[in-house]
């Protein structure tokens, strides 16, 4: 089994954007996310895409739960504005010592900062490539779709991902 990965609710959406669901099941990851991410996950058709792969989801369901969750917000460094749904993956990635997937700048800098290995959409479609479960057009035509998605993402970012694909 491939390293345990945890993703956020903006890689989980590009992951459909891109049309890569099936490469990713095929994947032999765990994936590990919180409620609090998957709640964020409110259109109907993507909730439905996504039940077919096999998330583990740490449940925030308990006020003794939240109270470590507002600890550990506490002791963070830099805060960066947040939410609590980004502390929950950075506070599991830290617990179980695994990359956090995001394409959140905001948390990618906090996690970095905090020692967590950090990787986006288009480091997960390089891996996905380099495993032999995409081919370099399907890889490139993934990367296209989610550029047309996602203006967020700097143009030079969306290069360097095209030209690491084997």
């Amino acid at each position: 089994m491939k390293e345990i990965v945890i993703y956020d609710a903006n890689i989980f959406i590009d992951v459909i954007d891109m049309e890569i669901i099936k490469a990713l099941r095929e994947a032999d990851y765990r994936i590990y996310t919180t409620s609090l991410v998957t709640n964020e996950i409110i259109r109907t058709e993507q909730k439905a895409v996504l039940s077919g792969l096999q998330i583990s989801i740490y449940r925030y369901d308990s006020i003794e739960q939240y109270a470590d969750l507002y600890a550990f917000k506490d002791s963070v460094h830099p805060k960066k504005n947040l939410s609590d749904s980004d502390f929950s993956v950075l506070k599991l990635a830290l617990d179980m010592s695994v990359p956090l997937y995001t394409s959140d700048a905001k948390l990618r800098s906090v996690a970095r900062i905090n020692g967590v290995e950090v990787h986006g959409s288009l480091g997960l479609v390089i891996e996905l490539n380099k495993a032999g479960l995409l081919s370099c057009e399907e890889a490139k035509e993934a990367i296209l779709r989610l550029q047309k998605a996602n203006t967020r993402i700097a143009e030079k970012v969306y290069e360097e991902a095209l030209d690491a694909l084997k």
